[in-house]
């Protein structure tokens, strides 16, 4: 361990103040340094965990890792981005998939088309959970059921509502270690 004495160098013998001081805070600027990798390392061990439980749930499919690899030291938020416009757009179309099951008559052309949206976003991002909900939203549209619509819809909304807190739960994580 290095004990910095001012106007002694760590050899024992005399310099100037300035440049005790200098290579004190030489050795400290170096011992803060591995700290910080120390940290971002074990840091990054935990988003690789969290990420690996991710997969073991099914929450994320192999497409969520290659969402990650495109993150660069150009683009370090690149990831947390497009997970930030996947959660927006699929919450507002939901928000609109959901405003259909309180019209009497429910126009299943959209919700169609609608739910094809949710499951392309999905796919794209890895959002396994979601992605499969929406088949049985495509289903229950294709065979005209309102109410089995509404049950795939709620379906939906509850996987979405998990993966979405998984995902932000990761996107903070992810802008803490670069993305």
């Amino acid at each position: 361990m290095l004990i910095c004495i001012p106007g002694v160098n760590p050899q024992g013998t005399m310099q100037n103040s300035w440049q005790s001081d200098n290579h004190c805070l030489s050795n400290l600027s170096l011992k803060l340094l591995y700290l910080h990798a120390e940290l971002f390392h074990s840091h990054h061990g935990l988003l690789e965990e969290y990420v690996q439980s991710l997969f073991d749930e099914g929450i994320v499919n192999d497409q969520f890792s290659q969402i990650q690899t495109l993150k660069s030291m150009e683009q370090p938020d690149l990831v947390v981005q497009l997970i930030d416009a996947y959660l927006v757009d699929v919450e507002m179309i939901l928000s609109e998939l959901t405003s259909y099951s309180d019209f009497p008559d429910v126009d299943f052309s959209k919700v169609t088309l609608l739910a094809h949206k949710v499951k392309d976003r999905s796919s794209c991002i890895g959002a396994e959970h979601v992605r499969l909900a929406c088949d049985e939203l495509i289903q229950a549209s294709v065979q005209m059921n309102k109410q089995n619509f509404i049950r795939a819809l709620g379906w939906i909304k509850k996987e979405f509502s998990c993966t979405q807190d998984k995902l932000e739960s990761y996107a903070q994580h992810g802008h803490a270690d670069g993305a």
